[in-house]
């Protein structure tokens, strides 16, 4: 007997791989957000260590002007280059949003697939069954049969 054919099943092969498509897609805006979440992270705390220097440079009874001016600059640039990477994270987080909704519709068309081929598997499997029930009839009333000729004829 034939084993099971699933004929969609190009269908099926097509839909995993549009998923892991979209599975990549998700992972690499996610590498991109956690990346601007990090080089945030950095810019506030080069920010912190910038005014716990200019707090200890006045601390010491004296001004540097220097210190002040090069904290200053530096600080002003960390500002703007987290503001740069706040709209870039909220770019991100819009993209990202959307890469998730394919994907959870790519896993959707996919287990619709998947469910009609286990439809399908169980419909061939209860058919085998019934053959092979048939199959097991037929060689009972065979049997019975000839048992019967072989006891009337004896």
């Amino acid at each position: 007997m034939a084993g099971f054919v699933f004929k969609l099943e190009p269908v099926l092969d097509q839909r995993l791989r549009t998923e892991r498509e979209r599975q990549l897609a998700v992972a690499e805006l996610e590498s991109q957000r956690l990346a601007i979440e990090q080089r945030i992270r950095r810019a506030q705390q080069a920010a912190r260590t910038s005014r716990a220097e200019v707090t200890a440079s006045l601390s010491g009874g004296r001004l540097d002007m220097r210190t002040v001016r090069q904290s200053t600059s530096s600080s002003l640039r960390d500002i703007a280059q987290t503001r740069r990477d706040a709209v870039e994270l909220a770019a991100v987080h819009e993209r990202l949003a959307a890469a998730r909704r394919l994907l959870a519709e790519a896993m959707a068309a996919r287990r619709a697939v998947e469910l009609l081929r286990e439809r399908r598997l169980a419909e061939w499997k209860r058919g085998r069954e019934r053959i092979e029930m048939a199959l097991v009839d037929d060689i009972v009333t065979t049997r019975h049969g000839r048992r019967t000729s072989e006891e009337s004829s004896a």
